[in-house]
C-alpha cells in the first residue's frame, strides 16, 4: 500500500530553528521530492541549521542545505533525515496507555512526581 506524502504542495507548515531559540516560523510546502522538502518562508534560514517542521500529522525533522530570496520571500530547501507520522493516532494512543497504568488522565504525572520524591537524598542533621 503506498503511503501519502506527509505534506503536500501548497500546505502550512510551522518551522522551528533548534536550539536557535527564535521561536516558531510558517510557511508553506512548495515541493517535496524524496528526501528534499521545499518550503517558501517570510525570513531566511541559516544553511546547515536543524530544523523542525509539523504539518497536519506530521513531525520532520532536517538540515537546511539552501535558502534563496524568491519573490519577497525565501525560498528553503531542507534534507530530511527523520519522520514521524500520524502524531495524533500517537498522541491518543499515548494518552491511552497512560490511563491505563494509572486510572485517570493526568494521574500519571502525580504519580510520578510521589514516586521521583523518594529518589532525593535524605535530609542531613
Amino acid at each position: 500500500m503506498r503511503q501519502q506524502p506527509p505534506c503536500q504542495s501548497g500546505q502550512p507548515v510551522t518551522v522551528t530553528v533548534l536550539g536557535d531559540g527564535g521561536g516558531e516560523r510558517r510557511g508553506e510546502v512548495t515541493t517535496l521530492t524524496g528526501a528534499a522538502l521545499w518550503l517558501l518562508l517570510d525570513e531566511a534560514l541559516p544553511q546547515g541549521a536543524p530544523v523542525k517542521v509539523q504539518c497536519d500529522d506530521a513531525l520532520l525533522l532536517g538540515e537546511v542545505f539552501q535558502c534563496q530570496a524568491a519573490a519577497g520571500r525565501h525560498a528553503v530547501g531542507l534534507i530530511l533525515e527523520h519522520s514521524l507520522l500520524h502524531t495524533a493516532e500517537l498522541a491518543r494512543l499515548a494518552e491511552r496507555l497512560l490511563e491505563n497504568v494509572s486510572g485517570a488522565p493526568g494521574e500519571h504525572l502525580r504519580v510520578w512526581r510521589k514516586d521521583a520524591s523518594r529518589l532525593s537524598p535524605p535530609a542531613t542533621p
